[in-house]
């Protein structure tokens, strides 16, 4: 099921790096957004890191992304 459209602003949180290892030849690891309208900036994390080691830079994107 698709998601339905969105009409409030939307921030996508992208991870910059592959959790698959950088042996994977697979180009369609990362994640897009639904709508091309969304703000997506990437995070130096992968899937997994983005919630540990990475938190803090996407912690700083979001804020930033909220103070506008």
């Amino acid at each position: 099921m698709a998601p339905g459209p969105v009409v409030t602003p939307t921030l996508f949180v992208q991870c910059a790096r592959s959790f698959l290892g950088s042996s994977s030849d697979r180009a369609d690891w990362q994640a897009q957004p639904w709508d091309a309208t969304h703000s997506v900036v990437p995070v130096q994390a992968d899937h997994f890191t983005i919630l540990e080691d990475g938190s803090a830079d996407a912690a700083d994107v979001i804020e930033g992304w909220l103070a506008g």
